[in-house]
């Protein structure tokens, strides 16, 4: 649990390319759900596991040989790590299988009538971990108990007093219900919960408030078509399999989600500077009106610029670069950008080449991220995107080139997208070939019009 982190561990390329392949659905954006859990710290009693029932009637069984004994001796004959015979003998002890005093362990009559009469189950009572659904109070799926061997708790669970402790949907007050849907569970299914299969009565239990960020996927297919739904975002591999309760419960909602501009007050660290308003993208989970289940974006070019320009240090040069449809953002790229000198050309460039980018927002405002479509727009630029495609994946062959743009266009092309070194390689080419043919071209360094 933490607060300020990431939420998110999402793989974003390779979930677009699975939606692309295999469902033909394009990912416009991705929203957050924050759903409220309780963590339940409970006092339970329950049968011993197989693995450490062995070992606890191994040590009982040595006990009983002697009579009493020691924990060096027990460690001796079973040839275990001396803490795990220190922590089954705690357990035992606390189960009252078990007396300490002074070194010395002994059977208590409940320990004596367990080892010697047969098909007898040790019972124990421990302290465990739930996770349950803070709307419904059903224990949630094992998935979210889920740990990564190198990173640790792959789901990301936010406390109450955290400051970005918000959740969407109000706790239910907790109650003795959550143990009735704990214990009501089949013995069979127990394990898809993570509720121990040998749970005899949750004694009593701890109620703490979290939240746990759902993704909202936003995607449209190529007829307009729109797709949302709820997924797990906090692996790599995103997937909805064990959320069926959750989808179920919240589908209608997500139906009638949508993205609008929110505004948010910056305040100043002192009384020279004046707050400041920024906008952001936001959720309509709290402003939510059925008429507009139609569609992804609701927002205005005004507030769209603003919160491009906050994000994308690239400068909007004409206010109809930028069009908005209630699927997706789309900014048309024309010769201008690459004539005006803008800052962060290659940046440009790297966006036009992907045909995307995307804006990132921390998982707390309600809208994770939201896919730019970026355009070529003119002949220029898929001239530009053409050239360069070519002389990044092989050698430029100068002849070639020069015959499909022209000297003059090709040069300019070089240099609008910064190829330098390219543009002295088709110099060293135009030296040589004149050379070669007894006359002289002096190389220029410098952009000429196409004629």
């Amino acid at each position: 649990m933490g607060t300020g982190v990431k939420w998110f561990n999402l793989n974003i390329q390779e979930y677009c390319k699975e939606l692309l392949d295999n469902q033909g659905l394009r990912l416009r954006a991705i929203g957050v759900i924050k759903y409220p859990v309780y963590f339940i710290q409970a006092t339970i009693r329950k049968y011993v596991d197989d693995d450490t029932y062995s070992l606890d009637y191994q040590i009982l069984k040595i006990i009983d040989y002697f009579g009493v004994t020691d924990e060096k001796s027990i460690n001796l004959i079973l040839g275990v790590m001396e803490g795990v015979v220190r922590w089954r003998i705690d357990i035992l002890e606390g189960s009252g299988y078990l007396m300490v005093s002074n070194d010395k362990i002994e059977l208590t009559e409940d320990g004596a009538e367990l080892v010697r009469k047969p098909d007898q189950r040790i019972e124990i009572t421990v302290t465990d971990n739930f996770y349950v659904d803070g709307y419904t109070l059903k224990p949630l799926a094992s998935e979210f108990y889920q740990k990564h061997k190198k990173y640790g708790a792959i789901h990301t669970f936010i406390k109450h007093g955290d400051f970005d402790f918000e959740p969407d949907i109000l706790h239910t007050p907790p109650g003795d219900t959550i143990i009735e849907n704990i214990m009501s569970v089949p013995v069979d299914k127990r394990s898809a919960y993570s509720i121990p299969g040998g749970l005899i009565e949750l004694i009593d239990f701890d109620p703490v408030r979290v939240i746990h960020p759902l993704g909202v996927v936003y995607a449209s297919n190529d007829n307009g078509e729109i797709t949302k739904r709820l997924i797990d975002c906090c692996d790599s591999c995103p997937t909805d399999d064990f959320l069926a309760e959750q989808k179920d419960l919240l589908q209608d909602r997500i139906d009638n989600l949508f993205i609008q501009p929110i505004k948010k007050i910056i305040k100043s660290k002192d009384d020279i500077e004046q707050d400041k308003e920024i906008i952001k993208f936001g959720s309509s989970w709290d402003f939510q009106k059925s008429s507009e289940n139609n569609v992804i974006f609701n927002i205005g070019k005004h507030n769209l610029k603003a919160i491009i320009s906050n994000h994308i240090n690239i400068e909007i040069i004409e206010a109809e670069d930028i069009q908005i449809s209630d699927v997706s953002i789309k900014w048309k790229i024309d010769k201008k950008y690459f004539k005006n000198n803008i800052e962060n050309k290659q940046l440009l460039i790297g966006y036009l080449s992907r045909e995307r980018h995307y804006i990132f927002q921390h998982e707390f405002t309600g809208i994770w991220l939201v896919f730019i479509e970026f355009i070529p727009n003119d002949q220029f630029v898929k001239d530009l995107l053409k050239l360069l495609s070519i002389i990044e994946n092989d050698k430029p062959n100068w002849n070639e080139l020069i015959n499909d743009f022209g000297l003059n266009y090709l040069r300019e092309l070089l240099i609008s997208i910064g190829k330098y070194f390219d543009l002295e390689g088709l110099d060293s080419y135009l030296f040589l070939s004149s050379f070669s043919a007894g006359k002289y071209i002096k190389p220029r360094f410098r952009s000429e019009k196409q004629s």
